[in-house]
């Protein structure tokens, strides 16, 4: 139904232009002038030329018939319609087909509005809604200027009405004028051999029927008035129509401007869906790869022994480079045991270390009593043998390395079981010496493998860092590229909008030239016609003149006429011999004779003067017509440049809005390039450091492993040390219960 509307509104709308364009009403007017100007000219006639009412009669008619035939047939048919009594209404029914188009187009276009209006509206619509607001409010205030000129043309109807109505009546005067003047030349026509000596009734005429002259001049302004008012109606009616096409033509290219941009936000909410997705799926894997490696952390500040980390290495690099959830939680879930298993190990370090400790402060502590024993044993021997002296000394003890005594012999006296028992302290000094480097070298290990483990840790995470910014980068490159793909896509069409622009701005240049030639040209015919108006007043002042002095040479010869005839009369009356008599009448009659021949003469050249006046106030007023008509056109001409200059500059202005909407696309491409570069360094760069941070991380798990190796290397030197310590302190035990017991 909305598309039958539309086609029916176009057609309605096609047809008024090409009544608007055809012009009737203005060649109508024209011919109302043109029948003016010859009705002046019969009357003119009918007033100079008294010869005959049958060719008057004629001549009136082949008038008519000529006027009728120069008429078009859309005239003619429109002059029948408004004489004619079988279609009172015709004025009714032309308005109600005009009214009627209108309305179908201005519903036609009320409807797509609202149509358009209905359908869903985006943030980027605003300012095309408001156009089409204000362009909406627009047509309603040209559908209030075209019903106001609807009510001007109903009085212009009525006003010609009444002025048809007044033609008819000065029709009837004319006709009944045509009869007096029939009567009055059959009169005259009887009366023609008494009334010889009588002026002309022309000029009696003339005097009678300037009255009627004046009241059928005022018929006619009046008439040249209301075609006047009509015409001007009829341009302003165009003028509105030729703005609503206008306006039809913005708002069809604003509801194009808005199904491009509706269209373009279409591409950049689905760019925008797929940027977010993109950017969840990072999210949620970056949030799941940091509790992963704060799990990690937590769980890498306890020793691990070579095999559980060796395992969980291995284990970590496979998630990391598969991305699984299954062989994640696998991993955490050893990662747990190993921690648990690490824990306990640990546990049982402390536990020996503190029971070792205990054994060696006890070690220690038997040390310095044997040593406070024997060096009182030395002193009461020395006191006790002053014969005899031993050269031995007694090497001081640096509380941490060896010492070295001489010793007397303990059992029996001898000194073999002495130097024995001073051999086995120093093993066992030796022995707790090497205990302590060994215990200080797994600490110092121990330390550097927990520096390696964060480092390990770091350097893992790192590692995941890499990975999620490359596969970003990666994903950013391809959103990059879908989006320069579709910016080269939208590069060819404002290349074609350009063209198509560049194209408009060309025609609008050309029409614009077109009507400054025309105007130049109306310029130089209406200084030509002004010119030639000039010079027909020129001509028409002297006819005048010359008629002036044809009138007044008139009244000369009618008032010696008279004085002859009273003259003629004295003679008549007087006594006179009849030989004398009828010599002065035969005189007489001669001068009455030449008067009467030069007052024909002059009444002829009076004629003539009249005939060329009645021709030079014609082409007068044709020039006149043509002047104003000119002037019209001029004013037309002038309309239509403005207009066109106006066209010139918007069509230049959306010109360079196209050319640089197109450079700024052409820049965001150029941009988006190099951003295209700038990224793939960027993604072989993350390539690069990712494949560096996995050899470091290869590099540093071999040397964790070394590290636990020569941990389980040292953890048996300190079970060994452990052993020999516990039997030389044993053994130093039961060597002092001995000498304890010696000394008692």
């Amino acid at each position: 139904m909305g598309m039958f509307q539309r086609k029916f509104g176009v057609k309605n709308q096609k047809r008024l232009k090409s009544f608007c364009e055809e012009g009737e009403r203005e060649m109508m007017n024209e011919q109302i002038m043109v029948l003016q100007n010859k009705l002046l000219e019969a009357l003119d006639w009918k007033l100079m030329h008294e010869t005959d009412s049958l060719a008057v009669q004629k001549t009136s008619l082949d008038m008519e018939t000529e006027v009728q035939d120069d008429l078009p047939i859309s005239i003619q048919l429109l002059f029948c319609l408004f004489n004619s009594n079988h279609i009172p209404d015709f004025k009714l029914v032309l308005n109600a087909c005009v009214t009627s188009i209108l309305t179908a187009g201005y519903l036609n276009l009320i409807s797509q509005q609202e149509a358009r209006a209905q359908e869903p509206r985006s943030p980027c619509q605003s300012s095309i809604n408001e156009e089409n607001e204000f362009l909406r409010i627009q047509t309603i205030q040209n559908q209030a200027e075209i019903d106001l000129l609807h009510k001007q043309l109903e009085f212009c109807f009525e006003e010609k009405d009444r002025l048809e109505s007044l033609t008819r009546l000065f029709c009837r005067h004319v006709n009944d004028l045509m009869m007096k003047l029939e009567e009055e030349r059959s009169y005259r026509a009887t009366n023609e051999r008494t009334e010889q000596l009588e002026l002309p009734l022309s000029t009696d005429a003339s005097v009678v029927n300037a009255n009627d002259q004046m009241e059928l001049k005022t018929m006619v302004d009046a008439i040249a008035a209301a075609s006047q008012r009509e015409a001007e109606a009829h341009e302003k009616a165009i003028t509105l129509y030729t703005e609503n096409n206008e306006l039809q033509l913005k708002l069809e290219t604003f509801i194009v401007a808005n199904e491009e941009l509706q269209s373009k936000l279409k591409a950049l909410i689905e760019e925008k869906n797929s940027l977010i997705e993109m950017y969840e799926r990072a999210a949620s894997k970056s949030s799941y790869n940091n509790v992963n490696d704060s799990e990690s952390e937590q769980n890498g500040m306890e020793v691990r022994d070579d095999d559980n980390s060796a395992e969980r290495g291995q284990n970590g690099m496979e998630v990391h480079n598969n991305d699984s959830a299954s062989e994640l939680a696998n991993l955490s879930e050893l990662e747990m045991k190993t921690v648990e298993n690490l824990e306990q190990q640990r546990m049982e370090l402390h536990e020996e270390n503190e029971k070792l400790m205990g054994l060696y402060e006890i070690a220690m502590h038997e040390r310095d009593e044997l040593r406070r024993r024997l060096s009182s044993y030395e002193q009461n021997r020395v006191e006790s043998r002053g014969e005899l002296h031993c050269p031995e000394k007694h090497v001081e003890v640096d509380g941490e390395k060896c010492l070295q005594s001489c010793a007397p012999p303990i059992y029996l006296g001898t000194e073999v079981s002495m130097e024995e028992i001073r051999a086995r302290l120093l093993n066992a000094e030796q022995a707790f010496v090497d205990f302590h480097e060994v215990l200080r070298e797994i600490e110092a290990t121990e330390e550097g493998l927990q520096l390696k483990q964060e480092e390990f840790r770091s350097l893992e995470l790192l590692s995941s860092e890499m990975q999620d910014k490359k596969a970003l980068v990666d994903k950013k490159l391809s959103a990059l590229r879908y989006s320069l793909s579709n910016f080269s896509s939208s590069v060819a069409y404002f290349e074609q909008r350009e063209v198509r622009a560049k194209a408009r701005v060309n025609a609008s240049v050309s029409y614009f030239r077109k009507k400054k030639e025309e105007l130049a040209r109306l310029q130089v015919c209406k200084e030509d016609a002004e010119a030639n108006l000039g010079r027909i007043q020129q001509s028409e002042i002297e006819l005048r003149n010359i008629l002036a002095v044809l009138k007044s040479k008139l009244e000369e010869k009618n008032q010696r006429q008279e004085s002859e005839k009273v003259l003629f009369a004295i003679d008549n009356i007087e006594k006179v011999d009849t030989s004398q008599r009828n010599w002065q009448l035969g005189g007489k009659a001669t001068e009455l004779l030449k008067s009467e021949e030069e007052k024909t003469k002059l009444q002829s050249e009076m004629k003539l003067s009249r005939e060329k006046l009645g021709l030079v106030k014609r082409e007068f007023e044709d020039l006149s017509k043509r002047l104003d008509k000119i002037e019209s056109e001029i004013q037309a001409v002038q309309m239509d440049i403005q207009k066109g200059s106006k066209s010139v500059e918007e069509m230049e202005l959306a010109l360079q809005t196209v050319i640089h909407e197109k450079e700024t696309l052409l820049e965001i491409t150029e941009n988006g390039m190099s951003e295209i570069q700038s990224m793939i360094l960027e993604y072989h760069q993350s390539v690069f450091d990712t494949d560096l941070k996995e050899a470091e991380l290869k590099t540093l798990e071999e040397e964790l492993q070394l590290e636990f190796r020569r941990i389980e290397e040292l953890r048996e030197a300190r079970a060994a040390a452990s052993e020999k310590m516990t039997r030389l302190l044993q053994n130093t035990s039961s060597h002092s219960c001995f000498a304890e017991k010696m000394e008692e």
